[in-house]
């Protein structure tokens, strides 16, 4: 049995190709359509399917259009059959595809973008499947298949030594040719009739695709060069698709497609999604809403300004845009799960009376989903919390902080910082600012922040939850998280017992550092108070924070030994920006991971987008040790959202465009000649990084 897997653009008569086989194999032939098949393995070549073949069977095909581009370029089967069409060709008939698909007006503000991501497609596979000759690979055009149907099977059949069926094919022929150039020379469509004509795209997408592609055996179809204004258009949509993995990049990018153009729904949907993932949940709401407007019935645009209300904690507005985008039907995003969860989440559960086991329940359920430690601000969740934690006494707890109750009243912890807490927190103004405090301890700092006007949101280990433990060679890690997880119990009653004794305001948040819920919205300041050093990733827990913090990030922690300062430091000179992996002797090293620098949180603050910081140095006054700390104060350089110019190599490409002080003081004639210098400069790079 000779296996031919199928690898074709879309469009280019692979179903045609696929009856013209079944014709010339008449009764010995087996397909397996890849996309559709029931209970495919989704295995190239087919594992499943290809063994259940009987004697009978001489030809098995398969299809793929490998998409992805994840196919390897040497496949195990007899042939690779690699299917391919003029580029405008391809591009039109899959865009006529996408219209009979999806069911919505406007189809033209979509054009831009689709043409774009089919042309990387294009260029992608050319550069893989067709650009240099491989051994086992058979070339085939659709325009050739088209015209000569007949000598294309023939080809094809010599090329797996399988004789075929001419007269069973010549017969069948008639009956199979839907294509209206079948037996005769290839015409070209007339693309000025075409009800989504568009030259200027057509010219852009066409240049763009011949440009990057070395040996394309085709002739372009437009002599006229395309507008410069949609080839900018065209080449940055083309180069977001190019920067899907970095999305800050990706973001700016979409951002100036829409400067040029900011008619296109679909990139501002983009747009959206990018700032979703990357935490920024007013910017992407902003750029939802734009999309819905232009387009207020798509069912893609309708799920993420869903997502992006739940993103935001709006429950109810979440249902609302995403039971109108299930209403719609159809679309690509999914959102089947979330809305779901909505309706949890707006479906009243927690009583105020909530029992223990409920609580304990919660977590330990949470624990294993995808989406964790939602809805835990509800109010009525709050109180289940309070509730739970409400007979908590003394000895239930353990206190990391001195705390003084009044009336003479003082519990004594390890770290005594009455009279310090200015000092703990840089002197900042915490009055009538949102504030989100990683890992509280005892409660002490809490009631600090909330006495000087914080709205405080706290957050801690998930109940049931120990501290991450630093694997000591000969431990036994599995007592020892027992005993952290019991320790971790005694921390949060103690913050409960403060909290009740001191009568603060505070909301709080059970679950992990990493993977914060995705409704507890946003915040002016974040808070880590000598936790990062407990932390086995404390850049990763400042990444997933900061992505939640509009304005500043406050860390203060212990200046430890050795002194970093004496370490090497990368690149030359020490400018202090180092960190050690220096666990403490045991005990108390089992949750002491790192030795941290104030400058190395500076640095590391300063590429999560906090560039303005300020180190003090300190030391607290009740404690005769006096031990050394210090805190970082860093603040965004602009709101979220904003970023600098389109950079590549650590050059500025575009540069002008968005110096918005320098363009107030210059003429209209300046102005446009920076504006076009700016472009001219990312053109250039995009050149660069489309060539192989």
């Amino acid at each position: 049995m000779s296996v031919i897997v199928g690898i074709s653009m879309p469009r280019c008569g692979h179903h045609f190709l696929e009856r013209l086989l079944e014709a010339a194999y008449h009764g010995k032939y087996e397909y397996c359509d890849f996309y559709v098949a029931q209970e495919c393995c989704k295995t190239v070549p087919c594992i499943k399917n290809a063994s259940l073949m009987g004697d009978h069977t001489r030809v098995f095909y398969q299809k793929n259009h490998d998409l992805d581009l994840t196919l390897p370029r040497k496949i195990s089967s007899d042939l690779a059959l690699v299917q391919y069409r003029n580029p405008l060709e391809q591009s039109i008939a899959n865009f006529d595809n996408y219209t009979l698909v999806f069911k919505h007006e406007n189809f033209a503000r979509y054009l831009p973008h689709f043409m774009a991501v089919n042309a990387w497609y294009y260029i992608r596979f050319f550069r893989k499947w067709i650009q240099e000759t491989q051994e086992n690979v058979f070339l085939l055009q659709y325009e050739y298949l088209a015209a000569h149907p007949v000598e294309s099977i023939q080809k094809i059949a010599a090329a797996i030594s399988t004789p075929i069926s001419e007269a069973k094919l010549e017969e069948q022929l008639p009956k199979i040719s839907t294509t209206r150039n079948a037996g005769h020379a290839f015409v070209r469509r007339n693309y000025a009739s075409h009800r989504f004509f568009d030259q200027d795209i057509f010219a852009a997408t066409e240049h763009i695709i011949f440009s990057n592609c070395d040996g394309l055996d085709y002739d372009p179809i437009f002599e006229q060069a395309p507008d410069q204004d949609t080839l900018i258009l065209m080449q940055v949509l083309l180069a977001s698709e190019m920067e899907k993995d970095n999305g800050v990049e990706r973001a700016r990018l979409l951002r100036h497609a829409l400067e040029i153009r900011p008619d296109l729904p679909n990139v501002a949907n983009l747009l959206a999604s990018t700032l979703l993932s990357l935490g920024e949940s007013e910017q992407a709401l902003r750029a939802s809403e734009q999309a819905i407007a232009l387009d207020p019935l798509h069912p893609d645009l309708l799920a993420i300004r869903g997502s992006t209300a739940f993103a935001m904690g709006d429950y109810g507005c979440a249902e609302e845009f995403l039971s109108a985008a299930e209403s719609a039907g159809g679309g690509t995003v999914p959102y089947a799960e979330l809305l779901q969860r909505v309706r949890e989440l707006q479906t009243p559960k927690w009583r105020k009376s909530a029992t223990t086991e409920e609580i304990d329940s919660y977590f330990k359920t949470e624990s294993h989903r995808k989406h964790r430690y939602l809805g835990q601000l509800n109010p009525s969740f709050q109180q289940a919390l309070a509730n739970y934690h409400a007979a908590v006494e003394q000895k239930d707890c353990l206190f990391n902080h001195t705390i003084d109750f009044g009336s003479g009243r003082v519990l004594a912890g390890a770290w005594d910082l009455r009279g310090h807490e200015q000092a703990y927190f840089g002197n900042f103004d915490f009055a009538r600012k949102r504030v989100l405090e990683a890992r509280p301890a005892s409660g002490f700092l809490s009631a600090y922040l909330a006495s000087s006007g914080a709205n405080l949101v706290v957050l801690d280990l998930p109940i049931g939850r120990g501290p991450e433990l630093v694997p000591f060679r000969g431990l036994d890690l599995t007592e020892q998280r027992f005993a952290g997880t019991k320790s971790a119990a005694a921390m949060r009653n103690s913050w409960w017992f403060t909290k009740r004794a001191l009568g603060f305001n505070a909301s709080v948040v059970y679950a992990d550092i990493y993977e914060p819920p995705g409704d507890i919205g946003r915040f002016d300041v974040t808070v880590f108070g000598a936790i990062l050093l407990h932390l086995s990733n404390p850049f990763l827990a400042l990444q997933r924070l900061a992505a939640l913090t509009d304005n500043t990030i406050i860390v203060t922690d212990v200046v430890s030994g050795p002194s970093l300062r004496e370490l090497p430091a990368a690149g030359g000179a020490n400018n202090g920006v180092n960190m050690l992996f220096a666990p403490s002797p045991l005990p108390n090293g089992l949750v002491h991971w790192w030795s941290l620098s104030p400058e190395a949180i500076s640095f590391m603050l300063e590429k999560l987008g906090f560039p303005h910081a300020t180190i003090t140095r300190h030391s607290p006054k009740m404690m005769a040790s006096r031990p050394p700390l210090f805190t970082v104060v860093a603040h965004r350089n602009a709101p979220v959202g904003r970023h600098a110019p389109f950079s590549a190599n650590g050059e500025v490409a575009m540069r002008g465009i968005h110096e918005e002080a320098s363009k107030a003081e210059e003429p209209p004639p300046a102005r446009r000649f920076r504006f076009w210098q700016g472009l001219q400069d990312l053109f250039r790079f995009l050149t660069r990084r489309l060539r192989p």
